[in-house]
């Protein structure tokens, strides 16, 4: 809830500049709701790259990886441990 997103923006800000923030977050869904998302991983959380799921296609990751976020870092997910 609202006191996680609290704390982990917190955690973020204490980490040093120096020190990329990965956010594994695993996100990959319908591209008004990805945009959302990198909103949120980007500017509001300040992640430097987010881990995403390329399932829904290519609409899926495109918020991620353009526009104002395109010199962001993003590691996509290629293969799961599920059966």
């Amino acid at each position: 809830g609202a006191e996680g997103f609290e704390a982990l923006i917190e955690v973020v800000r204490s980490i040093p500049s120096d020190i990329p923030v990965i956010l594994d977050c695993k996100r990959g869904d319908i591209d008004t709701t990805a945009q959302a998302y990198a909103i949120a991983a980007y500017d509001v959380f300040s992640a430097d790259a987010v881990t995403l799921n390329p399932y829904m296609g290519w609409d899926s990751i495109k918020p991620f990886l353009t526009g104002k976020y395109e010199g962001k870092g993003v590691f996509v997910l290629c293969k799961t441990s599920n059966p």
